[in-house]
């Protein structure tokens, strides 16, 4: 594929990440009293930072293989990491606004 293929898709990809976030703050923010949303927000960048660390830490817990090798379990971390998404959204339709 090479750089002149990677880079497109990459720039797709980051562009839809950001685009997910603010769909997800919102939820987010949505969820709490307008008095406490500094601290909640606060505490829950903190917690998605340790969470992406965790997750991470975990992925290289599955997967191995040395220079020159292909890597092993890549495919199981990929059905994890969607699993964990679904599971991501089936309490995203749980949250519900402060009234």
């Amino acid at each position: 594929m090479g750089i002149l293929g990677a880079a497109p898709v990459t720039a797709v990809l980051m562009a839809a990440h950001a685009g997910r976030m603010v769909t997800a703050m919102a939820l987010i923010a949505a969820s709490i009293e307008p008095r406490r949303r500094g601290s909640f927000m606060s505490v829950n960048s903190s917690v998605q930072h340790v969470a992406s660390g965790l997750g991470t830490t975990c992925a290289g817990l599955f997967v191995d293989g040395g220079a020159g090798e292909p890597l092993r379990h890549f495919g199981t971390v990929g059905i994890l990491a969607a699993a964990v998404t679904i599971a991501s959204l089936w309490l995203a339709a749980r949250v519900h606004p402060v009234d």
